[in-house]
């Protein structure tokens, strides 16, 4: 979302344009909102936001800090590098699309992830977790499936910077990777339901689902990352995605009422006009999000979720 958004989102727009029936899965990187070393970084991911939303059917956001702090809190590493960082994002996506590549998965294509996750077009943002992370080396504390299980609902395993339990989920897809017996992977659902350990609204159409992919996961040479014989991702859609989008909005704001570095933008033939549309857009977003979590299923219309205008 830093640098090459701008390429990034008109590749995006191109592709929609040509492939229009073709579901698309989308895995944008955001910087950190609160210690970017860049002006550019905060408004590219405020502007690239829109086209995610226009563009893409379904969006797994990661952050820089996210990643960063799984690398130093369960790997262990001082100083993390970006190397790292995408050794962990790759672990996290490969172990989403397993189920695509390898025979034994219950969500077997996008369009399957999107139908339970995405009820509604305008909130297309999901996030992922991922777990056990050990650095290489480390002595195998042989995790079971209910402790793994309890690892991805942890704030510090997912790949975005939040608090899941100031959200309420819409729906989550599981996938277990490994040795696993389907009867342990039935005990940590269970453990998770008896114990209220995730919130969902209460007009989810799907809830939980899950798949067991046999294929042993590969862990890449060099990424300090400890192979494992078990391994489990998750992939949900959770109104605590806003608390990530609440950061970069007010971000945006402190530095539009500044006008830090909008010249650049605007000497390369943007319209001023197009940064207050984006960030009229990230409002909708917030306001759906806020509209998503009422309580009672006839209090919520999809007709409701389109977005509301806001003045400018």
């Amino acid at each position: 979302m830093a640098e090459g958004s701008g390429l990034g989102s008109l590749l995006i727009e191109r592709l929609s344009a040509d492939y229009e029936k073709k579901s698309k899965f989308s895995v944008p990187i955001y910087p950190n909102a609160s210690s970017s070393t860049s002006h550019f970084e905060l408004y590219n991911a405020v502007l690239a936001t829109k086209y995610q939303m226009d563009h893409i059917n379904m969006v797994t956001l990661m952050e820089n800090d996210a990643l960063s702090k799984i690398c130093t809190n369960r790997l262990q590493i001082e100083k993390p590098g970006y190397e790292n960082m995408n050794s962990v994002a790759a672990h996290m996506i490969s172990s989403l699309t397993a189920g695509i590549r390898y025979n034994g998965g219950l969500n077997g294509s996008l369009k399957e992830m999107h139908a339970n996750l995405i009820p509604y077009p305008v909130l297309p943002f999901t996030f992922t977790s991922y777990a056990p992370f050990f650095r290489e080396g480390a002595p195998d504390a042989g995790m079971n499936s209910v402790e793994i299980q309890r690892l991805l609902i942890a704030a510090d395993c997912m790949s975005i910077k939040c608090d899941p339990d100031q959200g309420k989920y819409i729906g989550t897809t599981f996938q277990f990777r490994g040795d696993y017996v389907p009867k342990d992977i039935g005990l940590a659902h269970c453990d998770l339901q008896s114990q209220r350990r995730m919130k969902f609204v209460d007009w989810s159409p799907t809830r939980k689902r899950c798949g067991i992919i046999w294929e042993k996961p590969f862990v890449v040479p060099g990424s300090k990352i400890r192979g494992e014989k078990r391994v489990a991702g998750m992939l949900a859609n959770s109104s605590a995605i806003s608390q990530m989008f609440c950061r970069y909005a007010e971000a945006f704001d402190e530095m539009y009422k500044n006008r830090a570095s909008l010249d650049c933008y605007l000497s390369e033939g943007m319209e001023e006009e197009e940064f207050f549309e984006c960030r009229e857009r990230l409002t909708q977003l917030l306001m759906d999000y806020r509209k998503m979590e009422r309580e009672e299923q006839g209090d919520i219309k999809t007709d409701e979720l389109i977005g509301t205008e806001i003045e400018s």
